[in-house]
């Protein structure tokens, strides 16, 4: 893939990823976090999971106010999942909140 197509890929699903969790507009977790992040493929295609654009989706969840940062003293966990041979094209991310305050929260 060109690099200027993957450029404007990984900015639209930061996007996508940033609308979606504004939806919970007004909510903050001050907790650690575990993050699985599922993508599923129509396909059999191979692919390695760290190509999956990780880091657009981490700075949509973080830009949209959901989580204050994605380094380790806010996410406890970072889980990748793929899929293959399934009805559609999609990814699901879940944020599973735990019970400790995130190490440089102001709370």
């Amino acid at each position: 893939m060109h690099w200027s197509v993957r450029t404007a890929v990984r900015e639209e699903l930061k996007m996508l990823v940033y609308a979606e969790m504004c939806k919970h507009r007004g909510k903050k977790i001050d907790n650690t976090v575990d993050v699985e992040i599922t993508a599923y493929f129509k396909d059999w295609r191979r692919r390695d999971l760290d190509n999956l654009f990780i880091k657009p989706i981490l700075d949509g969840i973080v830009d949209s106010g959901l989580i204050r940062d994605d380094n380790g003293d806010v996410i406890d966990s970072l889980t990748l999942r793929a899929k293959v041979r399934q009805p559609q094209n999609k990814i699901i991310i879940k944020i599973n909140e735990n019970g400790k305050k995130d190490k440089k929260s102001n709370n």
